[in-house]
């Protein structure tokens, strides 16, 4: 239901030490839903091993566009909204997040 009328949080894209960022507009609480991820479903050693390929970084960690988190059965995959996604992609990484990843199908 979420997803079909697509009730995100109020979001928006600004410009943060030179890149892009998705900020929150409002305050979002503890386990309310942010943001679908949108992008092409991929095995995540796959990416990995194209972006090697094509360029000299081995920080195959650091994707832009790209989320790698765990399916319901603990393999790991890869949501590659390089070519194609929603301002989801805008999302940053962090060491210590405050939001967590849940894979739905």
């Amino acid at each position: 239901q979420i997803f079909r009328r697509a009730k995100y949080a109020p979001l928006k894209i600004e410009k943060h030490q030179g890149a892009f960022a998705l900020v929150a507009g409002q305050d979002i609480g503890a386990g309310e839903f942010i943001i679908e991820f949108i992008g092409k479903v991929s095995d995540a050693d796959t990416v990995k091993d194209s972006v090697r390929e094509s360029s000299s970084s081995l920080l195959d960690h650091d994707i832009p566009f790209v989320l790698f988190c765990k399916d319901e059965e603990d393999n790991e995959v890869c949501i590659d909204a390089r070519r194609r996604g929603n301002i989801a992609r805008f999302i940053h990484h962090s060491c210590s997040p405050n939001s967590v990843t849940s894979v739905v199908t």
